[in-house]
């Protein structure tokens, strides 16, 4: 690695990074002898989506020092996910990996609220029902 500090002062610093042992021929394993490191190995591409969540409360439930109160077993909460996309690619097949299956998102395409809910459909992918597949608009 070599860059400028302050337009003063050029540091260089060679990585001695040690590759795995090689331990497919007999010669190898008495030598020793190691591969090539790919700890620094990197691929770089030209055009990539970088995508921006925020999660918003629909209604804000708050007590009278502002704190947000906490939901109890079987409370409905509705929010907000909001992507942005700051990378110079298209995001396309967009999954979200959720830790309970019981996350539904509202069934119609524009955001307006979705009534009760009823109206709420899971979008799961597979049988565990918490990976879904998000409805792009663009």
């Amino acid at each position: 690695v070599r860059f400028r500090l302050s337009d003063a002062v050029w540091v260089y610093h060679p990585f001695r990074i040690r590759g795995p042992l090689l331990q497919n021929t007999r010669a190898n394993i008495e030598r020793r002898a190691r591969g090539e490191p790919m700890l620094l190995k990197a691929s770089i591409e030209a055009e990539m989506p970088c995508l921006t969540a925020t999660l918003h409360p629909h209604n804000q439930r708050e007590d009278v020092a502002g704190d947000h109160q906490p939901l109890l077993d079987g409370q409905v909460s509705s929010w907000t996910l909001r992507l942005s996309n700051v990378g110079n690619a298209t995001a396309t097949n967009v999954y979200l990996k959720t830790n309970h299956p019981w996350v539904n998102l509202p069934s119609n395409q524009h955001g307006e609220d979705a009534g009760d809910e009823g109206d709420a459909i899971s979008h799961c992918v597979g049988p565990t029902g918490t990976l879904m597949q998000l409805a792009i608009e663009k």
